[in-house]
């Protein structure tokens, strides 16, 4: 008998909005867009429903639905990750073991925000034919060695690997003339490839830069939010860009793990071990954090201050039409993209 599918997919990972805990299981959450201007500005919301969406992980495997990317990620990168993050937030000694876990977690945190999906999902014409081509080329490689059997059988030995190749979405059919037709789909089965891809790709990249802890001032509770990954090109004063591309040099990486830590590093540069925040430095990050949020900002009090970083939209149709969008994700995934799973 199969286990029960884990459905209620966090994106950003349940361990880590417990830190910001208001009381036993609850974090207090601003949300960015209503669907009117009644609903509270703050609402406390029970962590099991931050940050989730419906299946996201779910995927077909031999015809049947699997949640072996849920799990992935809870056994290789949450759970590991836990006495380290800890220990960080204790300001004790890190290992190289430590910061390993670390760095791992936070890039599968980076993989699965939504702001990186709709980044996958609308990647340019151009990058993506050359993604196309590179799969076609491969498959033709493998294609003189394939049996009729392993042909007719989708062309994958083994269903359950996770791997990039494995999980890219192509259906190949024989057209006349022998002439063979490929085509793939660019929907939720190109994310959960290119997400396996990023993961050990970006994974190796970090891993190379230097890692160190800011601590705020005492008076400064940090934020978090469902984008809690900061790619900031900081210059001076008020000049400063968020959303900056994770391998560019001199560029900040900051990932708050608490209310009073950020993990941090600096593409191609040292950065201190321990670095103490001023009240100013300190303010400073609070307001980065909410900016580069995407939908939700969480903190485990209510800080009216943060509103005034980033307003909400109010917007019925707008509201609808976001929530549309992810209900179509997992959607067109079970009704257009089968014939593109291997």
């Amino acid at each position: 008998m199969r286990s029960e599918i884990s459905r209620n997919n966090h994106y950003i990972s349940k361990m880590y909005l417990k830190e910001w805990e208001c009381e036993s299981g609850k974090v207090w959450v601003y949300n960015l867009l209503v669907s009117n201007k009644n609903i509270p500005i703050w609402n406390k919301e029970a962590i099991k429903n931050v940050c989730t969406y419906d299946s996201m992980f779910v995927r077909f495997s031999n015809g049947i639905e699997i949640d072996d990317i849920e799990k992935m990620f809870s056994e290789k990168y949450e759970t590991p990750a836990n006495e380290p993050l800890n220990r960080a937030k204790k300001g004790e000694k890190l290992s190289i073991e430590d910061w390993n876990a670390i760095i791992d977690f936070l890039v599968c945190n980076l993989i699965r925000m939504p702001s990186t999906l709709l980044k996958i999902l609308n990647i340019d014409k151009n990058e993506f034919s050359k993604i196309f081509e590179e799969e076609c080329e491969e498959f033709g490689k493998k294609l003189s060695s394939m049996t009729k059997n392993k042909f007719q059988n989708n062309n994958n030995e083994n269903k359950d690997d996770l791997s990039y190749a494995s999980l890219f979405p192509l259906n190949v059919t024989i057209e006349k003339n022998n002439l063979l037709k490929i085509e793939t789909y660019t929907g939720k089965q190109f994310y959960l490839s290119m997400a396996m891809k990023l993961l050990d790709f970006v994974s190796s990249i970090f891993h190379s830069n230097k890692w160190g802890i800011i601590t705020v001032d005492d008076e400064i509770d940090l934020p978090t939010s469902d984008n809690p990954i900061i790619f900031l090109e900081y210059l001076n004063g008020n000049n400063y860009r968020l959303n900056c591309s994770w391998n560019q040099k001199n560029v900040f990486i900051l990932f708050p793990i608490s209310s009073k830590k950020i993990i941090y590093t600096r593409v191609g540069e040292k950065v201190q071990p321990r670095y103490y925040a001023n009240k100013e430095q300190s303010n400073f990050m609070k307001k980065i954090i909410v900016e580069n949020s995407y939908m939700k900002v969480i903190s485990k009090n209510v800080d009216n201050e943060l509103i005034n970083y980033k307003k909400r939209s109010v917007s019925k149709k707008n509201y609808n039409e976001y929530h549309l969008m992810w209900e179509n994700f997992q959607k067109d995934y079970l009704t257009k993209e089968q014939k593109y799973i291997r």
